[in-house]
């Protein structure tokens, strides 16, 4: 073997992460049938819904009130309850808000005005998440959302315990 192939061969085996079995043309070891049966993301393989599909293209546009909006246009949860609509709906929200507060800041040129400058939109994520998480219906992304509303709103508590509940419901 030339220096070339066997850097090749190395290159492979670290990126496949088998001790270079593959690289050498073994098969892969089959994953049990159990395995592949267990559902550990029940809603990751679940069809996103034509409002999700359209509210994600006005988020990737930075469109966050659109966003929101095609969601919920009553500014309450999305009826729906699906999980990925509720995160995409309460973080875009959140972001309308920050996005307005850096406006205004922008606009008040005395530094203690500046600093009573507040994201209108936390009360409302407040109120609506924690209904949902009293009923025990938040996942983690929406607990993740809820605990930086709290943190915002100065619950320093309620929000460290919140966020802890977010990293337990989904860890990376």
């Amino acid at each position: 073997k030339g220096i070339g192939e066997s850097f090749l061969v190395r290159r492979e085996a670290a990126d496949w992460g088998d001790g270079g079995k593959r690289a050498r043309g073994a098969q892969p070891t089959p994953v049990p049938a159990a395995a592949e049966d267990m559902d550990v993301f029940p809603e990751a393989d679940a069809p996103d819904t034509d409002n999700l599909l359209v509210a994600k293209a006005y988020y990737d546009l930075s469109e966050y009130e659109r966003c929101a909006h095609v969601l919920s246009s009553d500014g309450t949860l999305p009826k729906s309850g699906n999980a990925k609509e509720i995160f995409l709906w309460a973080y875009s929200l959140y972001l309308v808000g920050e996005k307005r507060k850096e406006e205004e800041m922008c606009e008040v040129a005395d530094p203690l005005e500046q600093c009573q400058i507040t994201n209108a939109n936390l009360r409302v994520l407040r109120n609506e998440l924690s209904a949902l998480h009293s009923a025990g219906r938040a996942d983690g992304y929406a607990l993740y959302v809820y605990g930086v509303v709290l943190k915002e709103m100065q619950a320093k508590a309620l929000a460290r315990r919140v966020l802890c509940e977010s990293v337990c419901a989904a860890p990376l």
